[in-house]
Formats: structure tokens, sequence, C-alpha cells
């Protein structure tokens, strides 16, 4: 402790030490009686500040300086590295910014660790939702749950313009349960806020901001929430985002609900869609106790409820510090990730590897420096560390210039993406980490390969040809190439993947969807939550069928279960096709008609047709089910038959439409079915036309206040994300090429500079240019051709990777490869010219003379 204490001390009086030692050495040699004896004062000096400091940390530092006097002398250069290792990082850093905030990150509430939300699984199914009533019966089972609490979403309409919001409908706990606090007023509160109460909300921060003109008054204001008066007692924190990122803009107490719906029978309904369901463990409660527990309540319930609750079913707890996400699906999400995290690392590697590539050029270009320091008795450790420090400026300023883009990019995306204002994408010390782990990673690549290659070298010898040997060396090193090839080959990589996604963007965009979405608009009344049983829900859709078949510009109509672009799914996988997501929807005849999906084979349903019994399959399904579409009047499922196929339609990605790997199957509607059907109109026209036919015809009931959607808008809403995962692999795509590119002409030019004297006499003696040209680029077409077949054969399995992830791709297109490879040949031939051209129309003579 003593000597570091010692050393710290002579740092910082380095100056008044060093003067008390020159004068020290100048008295004692004026006293020896042959003052030649004493020795290399400067040698002297050096031991004597290895004794009392950190030699190596001056040096460190005077090679730093060294560093940046040289990139100040070279802003060109300077510029470029900076930028490209900015992309690099600042790609990398944007990618994990995202995927912490939306999906690894656990969500800012109380003990994740206890809390869970709760799936209803059965063998072949799963569903978000779960039946009120058996929620409450979880409820009053204390053994291995403290608390249960429930929230569901809905569509509410507030003020006289009656504007339509989304609401969520939660728990009198809920609020207390994930640790929420309020920005001003009060939140619900168990045994206050209840069914007998005056109806409350709490509205978030945002619509308070937006919609409430941030009225210091709005605790104890009066709204109208679907035309019923509700008091607002408190307004939630700018912060708080609940249990995931679609944040609604009020919330309403479950218990109150039947005065916003009255009649709805969501709280006493065995067989509704249901509520999502969360609850926190007991101290020392694992997820395995909880899921046997739940599946002996849902054994006890079938005893008691046979009809609303079957015998194979129960309750599967996902937790908190997982996103609330059940383990397939977030292997998924990690395995995508994790591939895409590779692709933007091999980005980061390609953009080092370039400012490597140039920072050995002008490492070479110093050998005649380097040769003189070694001479003068430098160790090759030394020249080693002299050049990576000289490098250090450009990670640390790239480094610096990747958070802040980072930050940019992850803030524009958020408000393209319609992210809540509560999300904040601002850098935290894991971002900060990582940013410092890439830039070790860099400062590796620019700095110690290059610096590692230029030692190697014979420097002494640079004095005698002043560096023109070694520099064609390290131009001819397998180094050089080896780092070209890899910068083809990420580059080549990154860009089919960007061109698989715009083909798959394309597909999306374009009409080929197997179902006509531009001129229909839906209907959404949502019967269920106003009371209506079956009989009512049929007798209220043939009053509305018959308004608005009436109307001139309806050109067809249809009912249907799940609305197309959005609403209720329910998938199932079945053994004879088990990569398919089979969705399934029940709707009525005109349905195919009204959607303009072509009836191949067979027929549409008629009116005795049995909806357990009779099933309208999609061409795709029938080919991975019974590997040929004539299957009308074979049974379905193949392996253990329980309906009869009556008819082949196209295929109609109208549910999920990123995906290639579902497809869709009918029923018809049955009875039970119309309290939670839509509507489905076509226009002859514009689908606009349609929104106020729909809301005139559904006005029977004045309590009912329906949505009504454009199918165009749901469209739109729902490509957003792919356009921008689009937007970001193009611009990826494109930026990694211009790497590549400046990496290959920087590879030719370098490499045409030192062959300037050759090239010269070829040109001299009469060479055609043609063979100049070959001679210039011959250096890089291996590197080239083998880096390109590699990132081509590297797409394939990587994008198939990615199509089982939550990302889509067009992977088997011919047209995707095809125009990423014309684009990068393209480009790297015009890289590699630009240099051969100058090479050729020099003159020969100022080429000899200045070599």
């Amino acid at each position: 402790m003593t000597t570091w204490l010692r050393r710290i001390w002579h740092l910082l009086n380095r100056s008044r030490r060093e003067r008390e030692l020159v004068r020290e050495m100048n008295e004692h040699r004026e006293s020896m009686h042959d003052p030649s004896r004493f020795g290399d004062t400067h040698r002297l000096l050096e031991y004597s500040r290895d004794a009392w400091g950190w030699n190596w940390l001056d040096d460190a530092l005077q090679d730093l300086r060294l560093g940046v006097r040289g990139l100040m002398r070279a802003p060109a250069f300077a510029i470029t590295g900076v930028l490209i290792l900015a992309f690099g990082i600042g790609l990398n850093l944007t990618l994990y910014q995202m995927a912490s905030v939306g999906l690894l990150r656990p969500p800012a509430l109380k003990d994740p660790e206890t809390l869970a939300r709760f799936r209803r699984m059965a063998p072949n199914s799963s569903t978000t939702t779960i039946p009120y009533p058996i929620t409450q019966v979880v409820a009053e089972d204390r053994s291995v749950l403290t608390a249960v609490f429930v929230e569901a979403f809905a569509g509410v309409v507030w003020g006289k313009d009656l504007v339509h919001i989304p609401a969520l409908f939660v728990s009198p706990n809920w609020f207390s349960e994930l640790g929420a606090t309020p920005s001003a007023g009060r939140l619900f509160a168990e045994g206050i806020d209840t069914a007998t109460s005056e109806p409350v909300a709490v509205v978030s921060h945002q619509f308070w901001r937006t919609q409430l003109a941030a009225d210091p008054g709005a605790v104890g204001r009066t709204i109208d929430v679907n035309r019923k008066p509700v008091t607002v007692i408190g307004v939630s924190s700018r912060e708080f985002t609940g249990t995931d990122l679609n944040q609604p803009h009020i919330w309403l107490v479950i218990n109150q609900r039947e005065h916003i719906f009255p009649d709805s029978p969501l709280l006493r309904d065995w067989n509704s869609d249901g509520v999502d369901m969360y609850g926190r463990f007991t101290q020392g409660t694992s997820p395995a106790a909880v899921r046997e527990r739940m599946r002996a309540l849902m054994a006890a319930l079938h005893e008691e409820r046979p009809d609303a609750v079957p015998a194979d079913e129960w309750l599967e707890p996902a937790m908190a510090t997982v996103n609330f996400m059940d383990p397939g699906d977030r292997r998924g999400i990690v395995t995508a990730l994790s591939i895409l995290g590779a692709l933007t690392t091999l980005v980061l590697v390609v953009a080092a590897t370039n400012v490597g590539n140039l920072v050995l050029s002008r490492a070479s270009g110093r050998s005649r420096e380097l040769g003189v320091r070694v001479a003068l008795g430098a160790k090759r450790s030394r020249i080693v560390r002299q050049l990576m420090i000289e490098t250090l400026p450009l990670a640390i300023l790239g480094a610096a210039l990747g958070v802040m883009l980072a930050r940019w990019a992850s803030a524009t995306i958020a408000a393209v993406g319609g992210m809540p204002e509560s999300v904040s994408f601002a850098p935290d010390w894991s971002t900060i980490a990582i940013s410092l782990m890439l830039s070790v990673v860099t400062l590796l690549v620019i700095g110690a390969v290059p610096a590692w290659r230029v030692a190697r070298q014979e420097l002494i010898a640079a004095i005698k040809d002043g560096g023109q040997q070694i520099s064609i060396n390290l131009d001819r090193a397998r180094l050089r190439r080896f780092m070209m090839g890899a910068q083809v080959c990420g580059s080549c990589l990154v860009l089919v993947l960007a061109a698989m996604m715009t083909r798959t963007l394309q597909r999306v965009l374009s009409n080929d969807l197997g179902f006509e979405y531009e001129r229909a608009a839906i209907l959404q009344p949502g019967l269920g939550r106003y009371g209506y049983d079956d009989e009512r829900s049929i007798a209220y859709w043939n009053t509305v069928k018959s308004r608005v078949d009436q109307h001139p510009e309806v050109a067809a109509l249809s009912i249907a279960l799940a609305p197309p672009l959005g609403g209720r799914i329910s998938e199932t996988h079945f053994n004879d096709a088990p990569r398919l997501e089979v969705i399934s929807n029940h709707v009525e005849p005109a349905f195919f008609t009204t959607m303009e999906i072509p009836v191949l084979l067979g027929r549409t349903f008629g009116p005795g047709d049995d909806p357990n019994a009779s099933v309208i399959i999609s061409r795709t399904l029938a080919l991975a089910m019974y590997g040929s579409p004539d299957v009308v009047g074979r049974g379905f499922p193949r392996s253990e038959p329980t309906a009869t196929i009556i008819g082949v339609v196209g295929d109609a990605h109208s549910i999920r439409i990123e995906s290639a790997y579902t497809s869709e199957l009918y029923r018809p509607l049955r009875n039970e079915d119309y309290v939670d059907a839509i509507l489905i109109a076509r226009s002859r026209g514009d689908a606009a036309t349609l929104a106020p036919v729909l809301r005139e015809a559904a006005a029977t009931d004045s309590r009912i206040l329906p949505g009504v959607n454009l199918l165009r808008d749901s469209f739109q809403s729902r490509v957003t994300g792919t356009r921008i995962a689009s937007a970001i692999a193009v611009s990826t795509g494109l930026l990694t090429l211009l790497i590549a590119c400046l990496g290959i002409f920087g590879v030719v030019s370098y490499g045409a500079t030192l062959r300037v004297k050759e090239f010269g006499i070829h040109i001299a003696l009469g060479a055609e240019a043609s063979s100049v040209v070959r001679l210039v680029v011959r250096q890089i077409v291996w590197p080239v051709a083998i880096g390109m077949t590699l990132g081509v054969a590297a797409a394939g399995p990587i994008g198939m990777a990615l199509t089982g992830g939550p990302i889509q791709l067009q992977v088997a297109d011919p047209a995707a490869y095809a125009g990423a490879l014309l684009l990068f040949v393209t480009s790297a031939v015009f890289a590699a010219l630009a240099p051969a051209i100058r090479v050729i129309t020099s003159d020969p003579v100022h080429a000899l003379r200045h070599s």
C-alpha cells in the first residue's frame, strides 16, 4: 500500500520530482572525479521513473496524444472510421434496447418473482382468457396464492362526440398488487371501489395530458363513458405501463362493469371468453406446486360444472420475470433474437474489419518510422501497444456516437410503432456495459490484429528501402484477404436477408392475400356485453342485415365469429400437419362471396350442415394433410375423422397475414356464436361509405355503441411492425454493402498505390488496359467470390431459423437471392474498377518518376 501511495504521489507531483531528480544527478556527476563514468543520464532517468511511478502509463498517454494528432491530420479517415464503427455499435445497441424493453426485461412491477399470469391450457390448445367465475373460485383458495386479480380489455366511447378509446376493467386490488402509484388523486382500493359504489375511473397520464388538456382539476371530474357518468379519481404515473405495453386510456373497476355495459354476462358466464387472470405466489411456493394445485382445482370444478370446465384443462402459470411468456414462446423469441443479435454482431465485425484494413494500411505506410523505433531499442510489444492505443480514440468516439444513435433510433422506432410514452429507451447500466464490451471487441479487431501483423515484419529492414517491401508483403498477406472475405461474407448475408424481408413485405402489402380488404368494413357491436342471449342476438342480426342489405352501396355482407385482421383467434395443431398453425372460424355461407375467397372444389355451407360435422378447408391445409386438394367427402382430420370436408377454398391469410405457416378452416356459424359475432360488408366503391350505413343499421338498440372498422385501416395497422422491420433490414443491408464496398475500394486502391511503379512499366511497354485492370483487381477476386458463396449459403438456414420465430421471411424466393447478388456484384465491380481506372488513365512517366 505504501508503494502504491508513493507512486500516486509521484504522478501528482511529477514535474517537481523530475526537477529534483535532475538536480541531484547533476550534483552527483559534478562531485565525481571522472564525470564520464556516471553513465547515460536519460537511461538513469528511465530507471528512476520506473522505481517511482508507472512509465507504461506515461507511454500510453504519449501514444494516445500521438494517435489523436494523427487523426486530426487525417480528418477524412477519422470521420469515416468513427461513422462506420458508430453504425455497427449503434445497430447492436438498438436491437438490444428494443428487445430488452419490449421482450426480455421484466416489467417494472412489484415483486415480479412471485407474480404470474395464468393461461387456460388443454392438450392441443391454449388461451389467455379464463371465465370470470373460475377466477373467483381460484381467489377463494389461499393455499398457494396470496392474491388473485384480473383484467379485461374492452373498447368504450367517451364524451359527447362518442370517441372510441381502449379501456381495461380491473380488480380493485389490481393497482396495489402491481405496485402502482398515482401522479394525481388515488387508485382503486379493495373494499372501497365495489359494485355498490359510485362508478369511478383512473385515467392514464397520456390520456390526461392529451384528452383532458392536463387539467389539474381533472381528479373529481365527471366524464361520460358509454354515455354513463363516471368520476375520475386518479391519474396514473407517467412511468407506469401495467402488465404489457398496450396501455389503455382508462381503467374501470370490473365489479362496476354492468354500469358501463348493462346486463353484461361477463361476471357470471362460465362459457364466456373471460378475463386475464394474475396471481401472486405465497412465499416459497414454486411454479410446479402452483400448477399442480390449479390442476386439482380445475378437476374439482369439472365435477361441479362439466358443461363449462372440460376434464383435460388446467391453469398454467407464466412468471412476470419472463414477461408472462410460456416457455415455448420465450424459446422462439430468444432464438430469433439470438440470431438477429449474431447478425448485428456480424455487421459490427464487418465494420470493424473494414476499419481494421484501413488502419493496417496506415500502419504499413509507417513501417520506416516503426523500424527507426525498433533500431533505437523499442520492443515489439511496445510497437503493438503503441498502434493499439493510437486506435483507441476511434473506438471511444465510435462507441459514444453509437450510444447516441441507438437512443435516437430506439425512440424513433417506438414513436412510429405507437408505443406508449411511458416506455423509455434511455441507456441504462446494461447498455453502457454492452457498449464498452463492443468497444473492446472493436478495439481488438481494428487495433490488435493490424498491430500484431505489422510488428511481425522485419521493421529494421524498412529503414533501407523506405518500407516498400514490407508494405507489399502486408498487402499480399493472407490476413488482409481473410478480412476482405469476412467483410464480403457478412455483407452478402445481411443483404440477402434484407432482400427476403423486402419480398415478405411486398407479399404482405400486395392484394394477393387471398381475400378482399380494400372495399370491406366490419361492424362489431359486442352483443354479449349488453346481456344478449342467443335468440335476441339472432333477431338483432337479422334486423341489421336487412337494413344494411337495402343500401345500394353494399355489394355483399356476411356474419362471422372472428373478424379478419384481428380479434379472437382459435389455433389448432393437427398431427397430420404438425408444422401448420390452423386457425378456425365460424362463418355464414355468404362469407366466401363477401371476402372474395374462391371456392375451388365442392360447395359452401347450406342450411342443413351440422357445425360439428361439416368443414371447409383451405388448399394449403388439404395439401399438407392429404397431399392433394381433391378431398371433398373425406373425413377431417385424416387421422381421427370427426367431420366431413364439403369444400376446398383458396388460401386466405385473413388472420396471420405475415405468417407463411398458417392455414384456415371454416365451420358453419352456430346459434351461440351470434352473441360474439361481427358483420362484414363489402362496398361497390369506397369502403368509407359503409361506416355511416353500418352505424345507422346498428342503432336498432340505443344502448349499443358499436365499433366500425375499415379493413384497409386495420391492414395498415397490422403491417406497421413489418414495415419498420423491413426498413431497418434494408437500411442495414445497404449500409453494410457500403461498408464492404469501401473495404474493397480501399484494398484495391492501396494495392495499386504500392505497385504503381510495376503498373507504370506495364503501361509504358504497351500493355493493354484490360490486362492492367486484371492485375489491379486480381488480388480481391478469390476473397470476394468465396465470401459471397459463404454468405449466400448461410442466408438460407438463418432465414429458416428466423421464420420459425416472430419474424416471417420469404426464404425460398429466387428473386430475393438474385436481386441481392446482382446489387452486390454491381457495387463490388464499381468499387474495384474505380482505382483500376485511375491506374490505366495515369501518366506512366509520372508513375515511374515518383514511385
